[in-house]
């Protein structure tokens, strides 16, 4: 599994890194930690440039290096899969024409990467995503910190991602998990993943399986009774619901109340002709919890 992790180095990101450790802890996960402007920069916190990149006092390099360090504390020193076992000397370019000497860490099990992105934070993590190609983003419910609504960098991840995309609310631990699932499409990653998230929290699982008038409950239940058999081979118990279509978006919105919604948002996505990805801030404006965008 490879992890993205969106640190803005405005806010307090040590609740997401603990969620993130936690995961990677369970999967070994590769993690990519990206340190990304907050959305309007500040007297107090400049645009980073780059003759900032050797400034060991600017905002966004402290917070990165801080993220890292929170990270890696969850592990400790003893089996951590991220501790470096050699250091290599290796020339590398700093400037073009220029090379520098540098010691180089070597020899972990799992690859921990610290990477910044300067500019627009939503362009850095979609950009990011691409060029090193992800199973998971995971950026902050800024909404259920105490915003209106969520931050347009958010917003546009959610929009343009072509990966799963959860975002971490500092709230109470779920107690369960609600999926709402297309009963043709949903992907088997998106499966595991929902696996992996009843396990981080020890959580019941609810799934929604969707009905209307052009789907019959019946097949609905028969594709659900899969799935439930894919968790049942895994130990986890499974609760089903069948919703209305219409009633999607009602459903989903008192659900997030304290669960962990995970919502499958692929392109072929049934879901998508009920509840439009656009309307997911609306949803979180009502929900302090965390909400998880399948793909």
């Amino acid at each position: 599994m490879k992890i993205l992790a969106a640190l803005d180095s405005s806010r307090d990101n040590s609740y997401i890194l603990k969620e993130v450790a936690r995961l990677a802890a369970n999967t070994w996960a590769d993690v990519t930690l990206l340190g990304i402007e907050p959305e309007s920069v500040s007297a107090q916190q400049p645009p980073f440039t780059k003759m900032d990149r050797r400034t060991e006092d600017h905002p966004l390099v402290t917070s990165l290096r801080q993220g890292r360090s929170l990270f890696l504390k969850h592990f400790g020193d003893d089996g951590s899969p991220y501790t470096h076992t050699t250091v290599t000397s290796e020339l590398v370019e700093v400037e073009r024409g220029l090379w520098e000497d540098l010691q180089v860490c070597r020899g972990s099990i799992k690859r921990l990467n610290s990477r910044l992105r300067p500019g627009n934070p939503g362009r850095a993590i979609l950009d990011e995503a691409r060029h090193s190609p992800c199973d998971l983003i995971v950026v902050a419910n800024s909404s259920a910190a105490g915003g209106p609504e969520l931050t347009k960098y958010v917003k546009k991840v959610i929009l343009d991602a072509d990966t799963s995309v959860w975002m971490v609310a500092e709230s109470k631990t779920p107690h369960r998990i609600v999926a709402c699932l297309d009963h043709d499409n949903v992907s088997q990653p998106s499966l595991e993943l929902i696996n992996q998230m009843v396990t981080l929290y020890s959580a019941d699982l609810e799934i929604a399986g969707l009905t209307s008038k052009d789907v019959l409950a019946g097949d609905v239940d028969h594709r659900m009774a899969e799935i439930v058999k894919y968790y049942a081979e895994n130990q986890i118990k499974a609760l089903v619901r069948l919703v209305e279509g219409s009633r999607l978006e009602t459903f989903a919105t008192q659900a997030a109340h304290g669960n962990l919604l995970a919502l499958w948002m692929g392109k072929k996505s049934l879901l998508s002709r009920f509840f439009h990805p656009r309307a997911v801030d609306k949803l979180l404006g009502v929900a302090e919890s965390s909400l998880l965008i399948l793909r």
